[in-house]
């Protein structure tokens, strides 16, 4: 599980997402002030581009009186687990009537996942922009020629899912993709299992409920 995961692969993947994920949301939010790879400053509920994707679904961030109720942590209005962030959804694509479409299909997301599972230059070929139609669709195959020249070369360092003997995608590693991407847009400054009143623990188990219990529900979500 999370809480007893390695913790020196944790620590390093939160540092080095936290510094990919810069150019990802400068290309997705070109309006937005430069953020600094190495510092969480300026991340957060309090930047008001990041707000757009740590809200809870059932919140509308473009009303000016939501948002200063979420930074306040009013009651009604908090940053919890017990729902999902518009994060997590393709971008500006979140349908209320049905909440489990494109659910963990959002681009930064895949781009963390193929960041820390396969290689930081897999990520190359998944750009975000907020404009793309498929910015979810995987990446296109390599043609034949290209293919043969990738395998002439020597291999020079494993991808964590070769090592650890990940042949596919699966629920818990998307949790645990899903857990750094929201560590990566927050403005806490260490690892806790707690972010306010965010509680990553309970979401990285809903997350691995959603895929490994009946479609569509989440028994830790009802």
């Amino acid at each position: 599980q999370l809480r007893h995961g390695a913790r020196n692969a944790r620590s390093d993947d939160t540092k080095n997402v936290k510094a990919a994920i810069v150019p990802w949301l400068q290309k997705l939010f070109p309006e937005m002030t430069a953020l600094d790879p190495d510092s969480r400053e300026e991340r957060g509920a309090d930047n008001p581009w990041i707000l757009t994707i740590l809200s809870p679904t059932e919140y509308d961030v473009t009303i000016k009186e939501v948002r200063t109720l979420i930074r306040e942590g009013a009651p009604d209005h908090l940053i919890t687990a017990d729902s999902w962030f518009i994060g997590l959804y393709p971008h500006k694509k979140f349908d209320p009537e049905n909440q489990d479409l494109g659910l963990f299909k959002n681009v930064m997301l895949l781009m963390v996942w193929k960041y820390i599972f396969t290689s930081p230059i897999s990520v190359k070929s998944t750009v975000p922009h907020e404009d793309r139609e498929n910015d979810d669709a995987p990446p296109a195959p390599s043609s034949s020629s290209t293919s043969r020249r990738k395998k002439a070369k020597p291999a020079t360092k494993r991808s964590v899912a070769s090592i650890i003997g990940l042949t596919r995608v699966t629920g818990r590693s998307i949790a645990y993709a899903a857990v750094q991407y929201r560590v990566a847009l927050s403005d806490a400054h260490h690892w806790d299992e707690h972010d306010g009143s965010f509680d990553y623990i309970k979401f990285y188990n809903n997350v691995v409920d959603f895929f490994e219990f009946p479609p569509g529900r989440s028994p830790r979500l009802m």
